[in-house]
């Protein structure tokens, strides 16, 4: 067995890896960034609107985003992170 195939074989067996994980990431920062576009559509709006009642739907509505905006970042970092931790051990 030659080197190129030795090669081949061993890179087989980790770009797999490390191609779902990116494409897990994207996907992530994706979904973010709509996340984020909703947030901001959200606060304009709540500016917007005089009547308390919809104001506090729509405060009630910006919560649950920031707060899956927040878990999505956290996981991201972890991601990335392993990604580092993967990439140092080689």
């Amino acid at each position: 067995m030659g080197i190129r195939t030795l090669l081949q074989r061993v890179m087989e067996g980790v770009a797999p890896r490390r191609s779902t994980e990116s494409e897990h990431i994207l996907a992530i920062h994706r979904v973010l960034k709509q996340l984020r576009g909703r947030e901001r559509a959200l606060t304009n709006l709540q500016g917007v609107v005089t009547d308390d009642e919809q104001r506090a739907n729509l405060a009630d509505k910006l919560r649950v985003l920031r707060a899956q905006r927040a878990k999505g970042i956290g996981l991201l970092r972890d991601l990335r992170a392993q990604g580092r931790a993967f990439n140092r051990l080689r």
